[in-house]
């Protein structure tokens, strides 16, 4: 494969507070260069998410240019996850298997560079880590606008940058040739962009593929049901919540749209509802799949209330756990239940397509693991894989966005500057998964198609 090189997007997202008045600028700028001259931002601090806050917008150009390989100081979260810098695990394990199923879950879809022009072209290096798997879903973080896609940024602290994609674009993230993701997750913070008309219309347009949404409803009365879907003959149940929606305004009368837990804007969040409804599925079904739309973005580790508020939701039986929005890659471990069933947390799977050019924000992996149905009936989950990934163009002809594992990236010959861009990205994966970061999870996987 040939010329292949960095997309061609900003590095930082400095640019997206071009249009904030003078004075906020000012004010930004002045308490990063403080912060960088007191190096109080070498490690992850506890910034509470609220856009009207300097400190916060500060704290967030800074590490979207940056991005933080730090936990919060004193953590010890690096020797937490330290057992877990691999590419492929056993999850439960000394089980007799009946049958086998694989499921992927990759992150965030979001408006990207070269989307339009990259239909079936996009996914053709994961094919198969994604479309391959018996069950695949991911996290369509862009509602489907049929008004003018607007650039990325501020125009003021009452209006959040947008994430929108065209009606083409929406085609290209969620469909490969002649397959398509099962589901996709909508609780996030950019779902009410474009209000309840944005929102419709990417419920139109996944129903008419044929496509299951979580976390945002159509009606209260959907909103109050878990939805379910058999993998193999197994029956699953799905949750999905997000830690808030950027301070807009649900539709009068529609609290119920969006599932929301207040994760990251005060201390002590109520995390009840996500409890109940774990509960709810368990009763109805035999797994349960949590996604989340959690953690701080541009951090390489998760917050540790995160690991607190992750055991009480596999406690509660959650059978995985899934994280998305720090726009990076994060740690994933295995948790203990009380009946010693071992828990999957991803605790973020970065970008899949992402909005920005800079290395840490171009990687992300593709999860991979096991349903398995045991002789006894029960059933658990047996095994993961990670496969890194990168997002780049392909300039030959038609520039095209194009997804491919990390390991596949580094064989190839490459441009001095793409190559250093590359090591960029090796830097960071390294911080995951150690030295196996060059390997591809999934070519260990027991379960493949």
């Amino acid at each position: 494969m040939k010329n292949i090189f960095p997309v061609d997007l900003p590095r930082d997202f400095y640019h997206i507070a071009d249009h904030l008045p003078a004075d906020v600028q000012k004010a930004i700028y002045s308490r990063i260069d403080e912060a960088v001259i007191n190096k109080e931002w070498e490690y992850a601090v506890d910034i509470k998410f609220n856009v009207k806050d300097i400190n916060f917008l500060a704290y967030s150009l800074f590490k979207a240019a940056k991005a933080i390989n730090k936990p919060f100081e004193g953590s010890e979260l690096e020797k937490t996850f330290k057992p877990f810098e691999k590419t492929y695990l056993k999850v439960n394990e000394g089980v007799d298997v009946k049958a086998a199923y694989r499921v992927s879950t990759s992150g965030d879809l979001m408006m990207a560079k070269h989307i339009n022009d990259s239909k079936d072209f996009l996914y053709s290096e994961v094919d198969n880590h994604i479309f391959g798997a018996d069950f695949k879903f991911a996290n369509l973080e862009s509602t489907i606008t049929d008004r003018e896609i607007e650039n990325l940024s501020f125009k003021n602290l009452d209006e959040t940058p947008k994430i929108n994609i065209t009606r083409s674009e929406y085609r290209t993230l969620v469909s490969h040739q002649d397959r398509q993701y099962d589901i996709v997750e909508l609780a996030n913070n950019h779902i009410l962009d474009c209000g309840g008309d944005g929102i419709q219309l990417t419920f139109d347009a996944l129903k008419e593929d044929g496509i299951g949404f979580i976390g945002a409803y159509e009606s209260e009365e959907s909103s109050k049901q878990i939805f379910t879907r058999n993998i193999g003959d197994v029956k699953v149940g799905f949750i999905n919540h997000t830690f808030g929606v950027n301070g807009k305004k649900f539709p009068t009368g529609k609290e119920w749209l969006v599932d929301l837990t207040d994760f990251h804007t005060g201390d002590n969040p109520d995390i009840s509802k996500i409890i109940s409804q774990i509960k709810q599925a368990k009763a109805e079904c035999e797994l349960v799949f949590v996604a989340l739309h959690w953690g701080l973005e541009h951090e390489l580790f998760p917050q540790p209330a995160q690991r607190e508020w992750a055991q009480a939701f596999a406690d509660a039986g959650a059978d995985v756990i899934i994280g998305h929005h720090p726009h990076v890659i994060q740690p994933f471990e295995l948790l203990t239940t009380a009946d010693s069933k071992k828990v999957p947390v991803f605790y973020s799977l970065g970008n899949l397509t992402p909005p920005g050019g800079s290395a840490h924000t171009a990687l992300s992996y593709i999860a991979n693991f096991t349903v398995a149905r045991q002789v006894d009936g029960k059933a658990l989950i047996t095994e993961l894989a990670a496969t890194p990934t990168v997002f780049v163009e392909q300039r030959e002809g038609t520039t095209r966005g194009l997804l491919i594992p990390l390991g596949r990236l580094n064989r190839l010959e490459l441009d001095e500057g793409t190559r250093k861009y590359v090591g960029e990205i090796n830097e960071t994966a390294k911080v995951v998964f150690g030295d196996q970061y060059l390997e591809d999870g999934l070519e260990k996987m027991q379960v493949m198609n």
